[in-house]
């Protein structure tokens, strides 16, 4: 063990650095231990742990004045940890390359004294792109995301667990069992596959409403950088990792597989992020405070290689996300390599982490990001109708009869393939036809298309009704999904034992029969003016027969 460290808090630079509406602090470490933060979270009792990447765990309690906190040495030995969970005070979970290890201090003395191994059934390679990430999964259990590995550095000459001859072929490769997966790690200690089709799923967010999210980095079989919503058995796109799936790795190698098959089984991402504002995703945060500007439900990314967060609007349209992006902080003040976000009791700062594992400069550390209370002026919400957009801006805007004049829109594709990376296809401008309202504002447009990316800019004349410009003039919508026109005749199924009961506009149509019959019919079938109709209709126009004809 460690000799317990006390580390003095510094700031790197002349002091606070005001963004639009946020307020960014620089925070050092000592010069022995480089801050390359892989997981970050608060404690109940307000205690801030940040796992190292060269196996460290810190913990400290942020004060108002950054230069009076003082850091101890928690946990130490631990192989790049990436990934954490807070259970209780001294109690931790922590994701590492190995394993999942349960982290516990026993005596209260402030230095952990426990590590219980709690999982080592997934394989490694020993390459550096082995990211993991872990968070709860709300019923005492966790999913882990567990990275793929690349050919750009090397691996162990003994690896761990099964190996793959066919995973192994590929840029981002899944020689070892389970790597480019989420797993699940339930109460009872079983880990089982979860979802696979990851490259390098650097974080993983379980949301208020319990949707699993994971952002992944731009590369091969990833035009941009996407957000996908991650469900039970999904593939999501990378196929490496599909040689560790029992019904499909008997095919052949993953990555040679039929193209159109590939994309048949993609689970679409629901936001995609483009070069323009995101390099390398970053762990998806939710915001869940309205203490933290009006964003509140909102997701914000960090971007592992530029100095930016983005900020993505989801919502659910014909039963799947989607959703809009933008850029929450684009500065040089952001360091590079943006990580993990962990937010205060009070909601109102949030702790960035980044580490120089990019591939820009490295510029690893820890800043604290505070709301200062004055509003910015972006658009707040961006959902879709059935003819284009709706919006609403968090300030009212000048002269919005004039919007329209003020608002230009193309769209583009990704390709999906196995090149790395992909330019903008099939380039297509869009005409506003009609924009309506004064807050929210509704614009129905030619042309609207699924499968495709929409950009909407906003001109720098556009202003806020007290002469503010917008923080970003750009929104992003990846449309996966049209919205289907509401209608006052919408069918609802609702299964029973016995049946499938039909309703229309809310009122009761037929059942499906099942239970305890020699085949299944539907009863009753109403005709003209709600008559019941039997198999001798129309000679009895009604009956109240219930033996069903």
């Amino acid at each position: 063990m460690k000799t317990i460290l006390l580390l003095s808090l510094c700031l790197i630079s002349s002091g606070l650095a005001s963004v639009s509406s946020y307020t960014i602090e620089n925070i050092a470490f000592p010069d022995d231990m480089p801050p390359e933060i892989g997981g970050l979270a608060f404690d109940k009792d307000g205690n801030l742990y940040a796992c190292l990447r060269r196996g460290d765990v810190v913990v400290t309690k942020p004060g108002i004045d950054p230069k009076s906190t003082k850091w101890k040495v928690f946990a130490t030995g631990l192989h790049n940890p990436m990934g954490m969970v807070l259970v209780a005070p001294g109690h931790i979970l922590v994701s590492q390359m190995a394993e999942l290890t349960e982290i516990i201090d026993t005596n209260q003395d402030g230095v952990a004294d426990r590590y219980n191994n709690l999982s080592t059934d997934f394989g490694i390679s020993g390459n550096y792109h082995e990211t993991n990430a872990i968070c709860r999964d709300g019923d005492g259990g966790y999913y882990i995301a567990l990275g793929t590995a690349s050919l750009n550095g090397p691996t162990f000459h003994t690896p761990r667990g099964d190996y793959s001859k066919e995973g192994r072929r590929g840029r981002n490769f899944s020689s070892n069992h389970l790597r480019g997966w989420v797993v699940h790690y339930d109460k009872n200690g079983k880990l089982t596959p979860f979802a696979s089709g990851f490259r390098m799923h650097n974080g993983i967010t379980r949301s208020p409403d319990g949707e699993v999210w994971c952002g992944d980095n731009q590369g091969d079989w990833r035009g941009g950088s996407p957000i996908y919503n991650v469900r039970p058995g999904s593939f999501n796109g990378h196929p490496s990792s599909l040689v560790w799936d029992p019904d499909l790795k008997n095919l052949g190698t993953p990555i040679f597989l039929p193209r159109k098959m590939l994309d048949d089984l993609h689970n679409q991402p629901s936001v995609q992020l483009t070069r323009k504002t995101m390099s390398s995703c970053g762990e998806p945060f939710i915001i869940e405070t309205e203490n933290f500007g009006p964003f509140n439900g909102q997701m914000l990314v960090p971007d592992e290689n530029g100095r930016r967060i983005n900020r993505i609007m989801m919502e659910k349209v014909d039963g799947a996300w989607q959703g809009a992006s933008t850029l929450f902080l684009n500065t040089k003040e952001l360091r590079a390599g943006g990580v993990r976000i962990a937010m205060d009791a009070k909601g109102k700062s949030i702790y960035y982490a980044s580490t120089a594992r990019g591939w820009q400069r490295p510029d690893e550390g820890l800043q604290r990001i505070t709301y200062n209370g004055k509003t910015p002026f972006h658009v707040k919400d961006f959902k879709l109708t059935t003819r284009g957009f709706k919006f609403w801006f968090t300030k009212p805007v000048q002269n919005p009869d004039k919007l329209a004049e003020k608002i230009s829109i193309r769209s583009f594709c990704f390709e999906y393939g196995y090149r790395y990376g992909s330019s903008e296809k099939d380039k297509k401008e869009h005409k506003i036809l009609n924009l309506t309202g004064t807050g929210p504002f509704e614009i129905e447009l030619e042309g609207l298309e699924a499968g495709r990316i929409f950009e909407i800019e906003f001109s720098s004349k556009l202003l806020s009704s007290n002469g503010e410009s917008m923080n970003d003039p750009q929104v992003q919508y990846t449309l996966n999904r049209l919205k289907r026109p509401e209608t006052k005749f919408a069918t609802e199924l609702k299964q029973s034992n016995d049946g499938i009961d039909v309703y229309i506009a809310g009122k009761f149509f037929a059942k499906y029969n099942f239970d305890k019959l020699s085949q299944p019919i539907i009863w009753p079938v109403q005709g003209p003016g709600n008559i019941r109709m039997l198999r001798d209709y129309p000679f009895k126009k009604d009956t109240t027969d219930t033996t069903i004809n």
